[in-house]
């Protein structure tokens, strides 16, 4: 079995994959106390004070944890990649700062752009100055992980979401009558500046500033950091569209409820996509120049196809448990909101794909042209979502934003392709696809019969086991894993 295999399977990668679950969990978390608390505006009004945090967030970062993930493989002694590090640090501290100095001159202008008022003004900045130290704490996470320091990034990790939800329901419970956004965004930053203090120190060993690496590599961090910003604001357009769509065409309360159903569609995300990128990002880097780099692509795109497929299954099946547990809102009646968190769920998987297709615009430093592939996209999205909203309502808008991601990750594998070209195994996608869609139909007709958990969990146990027998040609487990290894 080839070296990264290896890595998969490790009991360091499941320390990993607990720590990525840990830290893309917040979000998730917090929609079930929020929407008890708020009502559908107020959430509707949460949501988008934090897609524009995440927005100004998504350019201030300025692309550093991309770029120390990309530079850092490159020197070979300690204190190099050390150095490496800490001018990484400098610059994405320079963007936080630059990020809440926005906040400060610009939120009542901001607060007019969202909500035709002023008053939102001090939403924002603590919007801001959260998603700042957010930033921060997980470029000390991803070093972690770089170094492979599995319990030490899984702390922190752990320490984000458990800090906020406590400091949270302390601060509900005791300014029940105050701004509950405001509270909320106080609270967040405040858990955050916490951990953020806490990292720092722990960490002082591992800042080495060099001024020679500083000024030689400054110029290049920024350029392939600023080229993944690049991506990341037109990613961010074409990912908002569909709800701004919505906000428009139903209202800010209709608004709050596909919001947090695309936030709970992020599930997917936590239970699949971000484990697998901290995973296999590093590897991707580290191996671009090995013999049997084509081998590791190969595996990894069975892996992923294979995992995201099939974990459609137990999303369908607990979909009525998970919203029933997570929206507070009689607004819409919750078996309608079913099919639009599996489809956006889908959505989700599907652009996680793109961790291995983009590959060779990684490897060749042009993260910023898939920029330009997004551009027409948007138009597309746009036309499509207006039409399907319009006639299937919060079903065709989910449905536009699959078809969207669908067509972008072919377009990004046919052009990355000219930089760094691998096979997928098309017999495998094809298996998966076809078990998936005929199977999701046999789930909505039993599901609502035998609504009991541990009928769902050995059903769904059962429907996975069948998908992957199906697809790797045996029923005996060693023989299976052995076939997803090799096929």
């Amino acid at each position: 079995m080839i070296e990264t295999n290896k890595f998969f399977f490790q009991k360091q990668s499941i320390i990993y994959v607990i720590g990525s679950i840990a830290q893309a969990s917040l979000p998730f978390l917090l929609i079930p106390l929020l929407t008890e608390r708020m009502t559908p505006k107020e959430y509707g009004e949460y949501s988008l004070i934090y897609l524009t945090a995440s927005l100004f967030g998504g350019i201030f970062y300025l692309g550093m944890t991309s770029s120390l993930s990309r530079f850092y493989f490159e020197y070979e002694s300690k204190y190099e990649r050390k150095a490496i590090y800490t001018s990484s640090f400098i610059l994405i501290l320079i963007g936080a700062g630059l990020q809440i100095s926005i906040s400060i001159l610009f939120g009542k202008y901001i607060s007019f752009f969202l909500f035709n008022d002023f008053i939102h003004n001090k939403q924002i900045f603590w919007a801001f100055s959260y998603n700042s130290l957010n930033f921060l704490i997980l470029h000390f996470v991803s070093y972690l992980r770089l170094k492979r320091y599995a319990l030490k990034s899984v702390f922190f990790s752990l320490l984000i979401p458990i800090l906020s939800i406590l400091l949270i329901q302390l601060t509900t419970s005791i300014h029940a009558d105050n701004d509950i956004i405001l509270d909320t965004y106080r609270t967040l930053a405040l858990s955050n500046l916490i951990v953020f203090i806490f990292t720092v120190i722990n960490l002082l060993n591992e800042f080495r500033f060099n001024k020679l690496i500083f000024l030689n590599e400054y110029k290049p961090l920024l350029k392939f950091g600023l080229g993944s910003v690049f991506f990341a604001f037109s990613q961010y357009f074409f990912d908002l569209q569909d709800k701004l769509i919505v906000e428009k065409a139903v209202g800010l309360e209709v608004f709050g409820i596909y919001a947090a159903v695309s936030r709970l569609a992020f599930l997917s995300n936590v239970i699949l996509v971000t484990p697998f990128t901290f995973i296999w990002n590093p590897i991707m880097m580290e191996f671009r120049t090995k013999e049997n780099v084509q081998r590791i692509f190969r595996v990894a795109s069975n892996i992923y196809i294979s995992i995201s497929c099939f974990l459609l299954i137990p999303i369908y099946i607990f979909s009525d448990n998970v919203l029933k547990f997570s929206i507070k809102s009689n607004l819409i009646p919750l078996s309608d909101l079913e099919i639009p968190f599996l489809i956006l769920s889908s959505g989700v998987l599907v652009y996680g794909y793109i961790n291995i297709v983009s590959a060779g615009f990684l490897y060749s430093r042009k993260v910023y042209l898939i920029s330009f592939l997004l551009i027409p996209l948007l138009i597309f999205k746009f036309i499509l979502v207006n039409q399907f909203i319009e006639k299937f309502g919060l079903n065709g808008a989910a449905f536009a934003s699959l078809l969207s991601y669908i067509l972008l990750i072919f377009l990004i594998h046919f052009y990355s392709k000219r930089y760094f070209n691998f096979k997928i195994n098309f017999t495998v996608l094809i298996k998966v696809i076809l078990y998936t869609l005929i199977i999701l139909p046999l789930i909505s007709i039993i599901k609502h019969h035998y609504n009991n958990f541990i009928f769902d969990s050995l059903f769904s146990s059962l429907l996975i086991y069948l998908g992957f027998s199906f697809v790797y040609n045996s029923f005996n487990p060693r023989k299976l894993y052995s076939n997803i290894i090799e096929f």
